[in-house]
């Protein structure tokens, strides 16, 4: 859907509270793992290669928050468009303002829903952190009728 260049303070906006939000949840899932990690080696025999080597799961999700902040953080993240004409005040963004409407519902969590992706797809963290995949591929249909309900009873 098409949007005014003129509105692109609320768009900006928009972001900003998407990405906070993120942030948030990147912030929750570090601190149950560092405290999971931390609980695991002290009762652990062999150390840090028994944690190692009993949960590579855990450790590459561990990677992923940083791939995924590192996305969250770059300027451009959830603003790129496909479509811009200055004269006709017009920018279509490639992530619509729905689609974020929909990532902000407190429901939904973009943290879990990346890993369940990846757990789930034979993909890499790099091929599904950009706005084109995050626009189409990110929420399932099925999701997507939930969260609008719960948008409509917001």
């Amino acid at each position: 859907m098409a949007n005014k260049i003129s509105e692109y303070k609320y768009r900006e906006k928009k972001v900003k509270k998407l990405k906070k939000k993120i942030l948030k949840e990147i912030t929750e899932v570090r601190v149950d793992y560092s405290s999971f990690i931390s609980a695991m080696y002290q009762n652990s025999k062999n150390g840090f290669f028994e944690i190692v080597n009993n949960y590579k799961d855990l450790i590459n999700e561990l990677s992923y928050l940083n791939s995924i902040e590192y996305y969250i953080t770059k300027t451009n993240a959830f603003m790129s468009y496909s479509y811009y004409n200055d004269s006709l005040d017009t920018i279509i963004y490639v992530i619509s303002d729905e689609t974020i409407d929909l990532m902000l519902v407190s429901d939904f969590n973009f943290v879990n829903r990346i890993f369940t992706i990846l757990k789930t797809n034979n993909t890499t963290i790099d091929t599904i952190l950009n706005d084109t995949y995050i626009s189409y591929k990110l929420i399932s249909t099925f999701e997507e009728i939930i969260l609008r309900d719960k948008l409509k009873t917001k």
